[in-house]
């Protein structure tokens, strides 16, 4: 696993992560959303991608289950 982006507010943190796969260019791009403060932090959820659609959008649903997450944290997963 390796992270690509993390963005951190309020005991909320945003994380881009990449999963490597069987080839060299395979991999996969999760996104995961983090409750927590200073070295306990658990995971409120994490998604793949989007498949596009909104009603099984897996950050729409996240975003709506946890609406307290800063729009800083919001703004960093939303990008893809």
């Amino acid at each position: 696993m390796e992270v690509r982006a993390m963005t951190v507010e309020g005991g909320w943190a945003g994380v881009h992560m990449f999963f490597a796969g069987a080839h060299e260019d395979d991999f996969d791009h999760w996104q995961a959303v983090l409750r927590g403060f200073g070295p306990n932090w658990k995971t409120a959820g994490a998604f793949r991608n989007s498949d596009g659609s909104e009603e099984n959008n897996p950050y729409v649903k996240l975003m709506a289950r946890y609406p307290e997450i800063p729009d800083i944290v919001k703004e960093a997963l939303s990008v893809q």
